[in-house]
């Protein structure tokens, strides 16, 4: 159950950025490439 939500957590968090980044008009690709 903890993993679980840990794991739920992290994939909101990546969300987040990802959203964040479309709003900053940054392409996903630029943002794959940035990590």
């Amino acid at each position: 159950m903890c993993l679980l939500t840990k794991g739920h957590y992290h994939v909101y968090k990546y969300h987040r950025l990802i959203t964040y980044s479309k709003y900053q008009n940054f392409s996903f690709f630029s943002w794959f490439l940035y990590l």
